[in-house]
C-alpha cells in the first residue's frame, strides 16, 4: 500500500515528486498486489504502474474521495484488508503500527508496513 507522495521527503528520497515516486515504487515486490489512491497524480500512479508491471503484480487504485492523508490512508487501509484478508468490519478506531518496516500478522499472515513518516 503506498499512500501519499509528496515533497516532504525530498532531502532523502529525492529532489522531485517523480523521483520520490520511483524511490517509493522500490517496495513492489514480485507477485503481490499494490494499493494506491485515486488521489495520487496520475504521472505518479503510472511510476507505479510501470514498475508493478516489471514485477508480475495486481495495482489496485481505490477510490478514496476523501480529504485528508488519515482519511485516504484509512481507506486504503480498508481496501487492503478487505480485498487481502476478505476482511469487511472494522472497528472505528484501527490499532496502527508504530515503525518503519515493521512485520504485523493479520489472520496469521506476515504483512510488512512502513507508517511512522505519516504520524
Amino acid at each position: 500500500m503506498i499512500t501519499s507522495i509528496a515533497v516532504d521527503h525530498e532531502k532523502i528520497l529525492g529532489d522531485s515528486i517523480e523521483k520520490i515516486a520511483i524511490d517509493k515504487s522500490y517496495s513492489i515486490k514480485n507477485h503481490n498486489q499494490v494499493f494506491v489512491s485515486d488521489s495520487i497524480d496520475k504521472k505518479i500512479v503510472n511510476i507505479f504502474k510501470e514498475k508493478a508491471n516489471k514485477e508480475n503484480c495486481i495495482l489496485s487504485i481505490i477510490k478514496t474521495n476523501q480529504s485528508t492523508y488519515e482519511t485516504i490512508n484509512q481507506s486504503l487501509s480498508k481496501a487492503f484488508l478487505k480485498q487481502v484478508f476478505c476482511i469487511d468490519k472494522f472497528k472505528s478506531h484501527f490499532i496502527l503500527p508504530s515503525g518503519r518496516s515493521e512485520n504485523i500478522k493479520i489472520n496469521k499472515i506476515d504483512c510488512w508496513v512502513d507508517v511512522a513518516h505519516n504520524y
